[in-house]
């Protein structure tokens, strides 16, 4: 049976970096009503990126008004799931006197968030023109993770990213 990290923290006093059963759920406050998904150390669908990065577009649009820039948009909507994951994140931050093993779990929760930090930090990057190569964070993220990252990024060039590509 696969583990997550809060039953190894529960039950043995230790948390595996990178674990790929580790699950949390996130909301992305676009529009009306959040939509929220449950981010974990697997690949997530195709059609759930899809989802998030439509209802964020559309809460762009309607922020930045229906005659701007599709790069605009984009850039809005990325801003939005970096936000949110910049918010969740900040929550699950290890409070002062906290124990190392609960830091620890924390501390690969939030490089989990990072997944999706990471990714919106790329795409961001990449619409602006920049390599996303410099939008890396710096911090020390497990493999597994930073793969996630990389695809995610790559989806969304599958997805119609790459039509923001600066020559």
């Amino acid at each position: 049976e696969a583990k997550d990290n809060s039953v190894f923290l529960v039950d043995y006093g230790f948390v595996e970096v990178g674990n790929p059963n580790d699950k949390l759920n996130v909301s992305f406050p676009c529009g009306a009503s959040p939509v929220v998904v449950t981010l974990a150390g697997q690949p997530m669908e195709q059609d759930q990126l899809q989802i998030i990065l439509e209802a964020c577009r559309a809460e762009a649009r309607q922020h930045l008004g229906g005659a701007a820039a599709p790069g605009a948009v984009e850039l809005e909507a990325l801003r939005q799931i970096s936000d949110a994951i910049a918010s969740r994140s900040a929550e699950i931050a290890p409070p002062a006197g906290c124990p190392s093993s609960c830091a620890d779990y924390r501390r690969n929760i939030m490089a989990l968030l990072d997944t999706w930090g990471g990714f919106a930090r790329r795409a961001m990057a990449f619409v602006e023109g920049r390599h996303p190569e410099e939008a890396e964070s710096g911090a020390a993220v497990p493999d597994r993770f930073r793969l996630l990252t990389r695809l995610y990024f790559g989806l969304w060039l599958r997805m119609g990213g790459d039509r923001f590509a600066r020559t």
